[in-house]
């Protein structure tokens, strides 16, 4: 088939769909969603790992709160003060079913630093419920501030 002027015909070229890709430290069960801001925020390890299943939580994710730590690498090329920051667990009607926060710090400009957060908080969610995606929150100036969010899975069970 030719185009005008004897040229090949070109249709649309697809749009090719993203493939997931692990988190760089390839944390397993762990992919890469959106982000915002200039901070490179990592999830570098959790305990328990992404897949888990957490048995005796009751009535609601509640009596889950304290059970999941984990670990973020962040990273700013420009340094600066973080003003605190939030780590959520999200159900898959992305309901924060777990909430852990950090206080105030100072990130050195291009040093990666390592902080540990213990999801504390618990919101009113039923179980059983499958958490699908979490996300963390840096707060500060611009230069600092920023978003990132995962696909993981864990089940919260009664």
């Amino acid at each position: 088939m030719c185009g005008c002027g004897g040229s090949p015909a070109v249709g649309p070229t697809p749009t090719p769909t993203p493939t997931p890709s692990p988190t760089p430290s390839g944390l397993p069960g762990v992919v890469i969603g959106a982000r915002t801001g200039v901070t490179q925020i990592t999830l570098a390890d959790a305990s328990p790992l992404p897949g888990a299943t957490l048995a005796g939580c009751g009535a609601t994710a509640t009596g889950c709160a304290g059970r999941i730590k984990v670990s973020l690498d962040l990273l700013s090329p420009t340094g600066g003060p973080v003003i605190g920051g939030h780590f959520f667990l999200h159900s898959s009607g992305m309901r924060a079913c777990l909430i852990g926060r950090m206080g105030a710090f100072e990130l050195a400009p291009g040093t990666s630093r390592r902080i540990e957060i213990v999801l504390d908080q618990g919101d009113e969610c039923g179980t059983p419920t499958d958490i699908r995606t979490a996300a963390a929150t840096v707060e500060g100036p611009n230069g600092i501030a920023a978003r990132q969010e995962w696909g993981v899975l864990y089940t919260l069970g009664r």
